[in-house]
């Protein structure tokens, strides 16, 4: 089930917001590992956040698109 996690926005949203809360560091050097680690199990890098935010946008239209056929579908068939 590792793939279902690529079909949800809140892997992308959750990336996009802690690169936003600690990639920039986080004051010590301790607490700079700490937030280096997060950032790392959780795949986040900085230089894609855009990425991530280009396939939450991609997400939301495809979702959208296929929604927008299952009601036509249905339509039709109720008339």
């Amino acid at each position: 089930l590792r793939w279902a996690r690529y079909l949800c926005s809140l892997t992308y949203s959750l990336r996009i917001g802690l690169v936003a809360e600690f990639g920039n560091g986080c004051g010590s050097d301790e607490a700079d590992d700490a937030c280096e680690r997060l950032l790392t199990n959780v795949d986040a890098d900085p230089d894609e956040t855009w990425w991530n935010w280009l396939v939450i946008v991609a997400l939301f239209a495809g979702f959208r698109i296929f929604a927008l056929y299952v009601l036509q579908q249905k339509a039709v068939k109720f008339f």
